[in-house]
């Protein structure tokens, strides 16, 4: 029992002592099946050590089972450097909590009795004495090696879905142009500079638009091969025709398991901002960014290259086309982007 305790009760009569006792002892009981029964390590010891001094003077049962120690007192023997696999974690960790005070929710690599590896999150706070010096520490450690396995499984199954959506994808790119020797490798070209375009507006994350991007034409299946590859123009029943491949592509898209709005974004990848786009008309405020990303680059790389009924625009004439339509048809701030993109000298990788 503390002193200060043992102080006070001296002052009270027998049988106030008697009581305030008996208590303390339910209170202490209560505190102990707490912790006995409890998943989590919990410790306390006498403080960091860079030379393996530091000795553990609490642990509960659940310590025990995690670390594979035979009983408390045979925990309690080993040094806390003891339980770490690489002698500068616990360094750092050292550092960190006389620093700071306290750690939490650390990840570390620690290990059993055995040597075993074990992943844990352990949490540790400094108690201090009234000068403000660690009299001692204490702390919880959780066995996270079954989560940790896990992620890695899932990250794993992730990876693997990812490959075959990205070979889904490439089959699916392959296909259209197949059908259309004119436009060959276009998509490729406009996954280049849409990418492009998004670094430069520093874009958190342009994977979608990639993935898009390298399929927006997948629509175009659907339309046949005289009509994609005509030397003359199109009638209006035609060019309707074409109109509705990028309904087509989002038929085709939407039932692939993507993680991010791939679909979407092909659909409106001929949409504009005035609203006079196709299929939907949709105007400024309902575009997804990836979109018009993707329409800027789509327009670029498909009027600067050579058609069977038309002749290639210089890159100067395409460039200036989408300035003119600046803020009209396309968006102002992935225009400029696009124009500082050809002005720092981009060019499309032709082997890819």
């Amino acid at each position: 029992m503390k002193p200060k305790i043992e102080k006070i009760l001296n002052m009270l009569s027998l049988e106030n002592k008697r009581i305030i006792k008996k208590e303390i002892k339910k209170i202490e009981q209560k505190y102990k099946a707490l912790t006995d029964n409890l998943n989590v390590g919990i410790y306390r010891n006498t403080g960091p050590s860079y030379k393996g001094k530091a000795k553990f003077i609490f642990a509960n049962p659940a310590i025990i089972k995690i670390f594979g120690y035979s009983n408390i007192e045979e925990f309690l023997s080993i040094s806390v450097s003891d339980l770490y696999q690489n002698p500068e974690d616990r360094k750092r960790f050292s550092e960190k909590i006389i620093r700071e005070g306290e750690v939490r929710d650390e990840e570390l690599l620690l290990k059993k009795k055995d040597g075993k590896p074990i992943t844990c999150s352990v949490t540790s706070v400094a108690v201090k004495d009234k000068e403000g010096n660690a009299k001692y520490y204490d702390g919880i450690i959780t066995n996270i090696s079954g989560r940790i396995k896990a992620e890695e499984i899932l990250k794993g199954s992730l990876d693997r879905t990812e490959k075959i959506l990205q070979a889904t994808v490439k089959s699916l790119a392959s296909a259209v142009e197949q059908r259309d020797p004119y436009t060959a490798g276009h998509q490729t070209k406009v996954t280049q500079l849409s990418e492009a375009i998004a670094k430069e507006i520093k874009m958190p994350d342009s994977r979608n638009l990639n993935l898009a991007a390298s399929v927006h034409d997948v629509g175009k299946i659907y339309v046949p091969a005289e009509i994609l590859s005509r030397p003359t123009k199109l009638s209006k029943v035609e060019f309707a025709l074409i109109k509705e491949h990028p309904r087509a592509g989002y038929d085709i898209l939407k039932t692939i398991p993507f993680q991010g709005p791939v679909a979407e974004i092909v659909l409106q990848h001929h949409e504009r901002l005035n609203g006079s786009g196709y299929p939907k008309k949709l105007n400024n405020g309902k575009i997804l960014l990836e979109s018009k990303i993707l329409m800027v680059a789509d327009v670029v790389e498909a009027m600067s290259s050579h058609r069977p009924y038309r002749p290639a625009k210089t890159m100067t004439e395409t460039l200036e086309e989408i300035s003119k339509n600046k803020g009209i048809l396309y968006d102002s701030k992935v225009v400029d982007a696009c124009l500082r993109v050809f002005k720092k000298g981009f060019e499309y990788n032709k082997n890819l």
